[in-house]
């Protein structure tokens, strides 16, 4: 009886506990500690579809990816028909006096394009692996002329620099379409440029770079440290119909940073497929983490990229919240780059979003505090 006693004692006091602990909330806290140690934050933030950084607006339409999960370069799937895009007729005339300004260029001994081939996104559908529920991508891609991109893409973006959303080319072009996340813009060449930062190990930075002022898009600006399109011939998988993005990967790493290791593509992780919807361009961004340091980066870039003309230099920056949140601020980064960054930071250093957007709201509120 004494035992039964202290049995049902025991039940009313454990009962009594239980819900003094959920009538303060200390079950809740103590979930939300145990979720902080073992999970990452999945970025959520937005305004309406544009991804924000603090009270910014980065004008980013993340399409798939979150900086949690990543893509396996096998599961983005390019099928490629080699069936060139029309160039429509508003941008006819804009096209020749493309290919006149370079053909001049060229006859004066000055850095010049030529009107090459390159990929164009004809249309996309994010999906999942059956059973696996891995993050995959489709893509339709075909052909288009590089004097179309600078005609149609380099005029909007260096518009938006100046009359964001008034640029007079983006009206025209692609009107008050809006669907960012099911179709691509009409009129333009939908590139799709693979952007790569750089995580070195041995010292701890992420690498962006300041671009060449001769490139067509986005001359002096900064970007990740590797950016490459897609190519109809230099990314094919023999004679198929399929473009490979481990090959693409493989090529960025080695034409752009001259890093040429056959393990870069397991050492490089797919974060996102986005879009800026104001300069109107793609981008499939993410970062490969490299066994180096920044000074043997610089190293082998000075020494083996073959397109290190088309970068003025790598910018290092000490990988944690404060220093990349503070260059991203002071450097108005408030783009795809600097979205692309952030999500670098959940993946590759285990940052929770909540501090990154905390830190954001600190660097813009201080600014706002600035005598003008």
């Amino acid at each position: 009886m004494k035992d039964v006693l202290l049995l049902v004692a025991g039940a009313i006091v454990c009962l009594l506990f239980t819900e003094a602990w959920k009538w303060l909330g200390l079950d809740k806290r103590c979930d939300r500690y145990v979720r902080r140690l073992t999970v990452k934050e999945i970025p959520a933030k937005r305004l309406q579809e544009t991804f924000l950084l603090g009270q910014r607006d980065t004008h980013t339409c993340i399409i798939d990816g979150n900086g949690v999960s990543t893509f396996r370069p096998d599961n983005i799937v390019c099928r490629y028909e080699d069936a060139s895009l029309a160039i429509p007729e508003e941008l006819k005339q804009d096209v020749e006096i493309v290919a006149t300004a370079e053909e001049q260029k060229r006859l004066q001994s000055q850095p010049h394009a030529w009107n090459g081939r390159m990929v164009h996104i004809r249309a996309f559908t994010p999906s999942r692996v059956e059973n696996t529920e891995k993050n995959q991508l489709l893509f339709a891609l075909q052909t288009a002329q590089y004097y179309h991109f600078v005609a149609a893409n380099a005029a909007i973006h260096r518009e938006f620099q100046h009359v964001g959303f008034a640029s007079p080319t983006r009206k025209r072009l692609i009107g008050e379409f809006s669907n960012w996340r099911t179709e691509v813009p009409p009129m333009i060449v939908n590139g799709f440029p693979l952007n790569l930062f750089i995580l070195t190990d041995d010292d701890n930075k992420l690498v962006f770079s300041q671009r060449s002022g001769a490139v067509a898009i986005a001359p002096n600006e900064i970007s990740c440290a590797a950016n490459e399109n897609m190519h109809p011939d230099h990314d094919r998988i023999g004679d198929g119909d399929r473009l490979d993005v481990p090959t693409l990967i493989r090529r960025t790493l080695g034409e752009e940073i001259g890093w040429k290791d056959h393990d870069s593509v397991a050492e490089t992780s797919l974060l996102a497929f986005a879009i800026h919807t104001g300069s109107v361009a793609y981008g499939l961004f993410g970062y490969s983490r490299l066994p180096i340091s920044y000074s043997e980066l610089q190293l082998v870039f000075a020494m083996s990229a073959r397109d290190r003309h088309e970068t003025r230099t790598l910018i290092p920056v000490t990988f944690d919240i404060p220093t990349v949140c503070g260059f991203i601020h002071h450097q108005n980064l408030y783009n795809g780059i600097g979205a692309a960054a952030v999500l670098v930071m959940i993946h590759g250093g285990g940052y929770r979003l909540t501090d990154i957007d905390r830190e954001f709201l600190r660097l813009q509120h201080q600014s706002n505090q600035l005598p003008t």
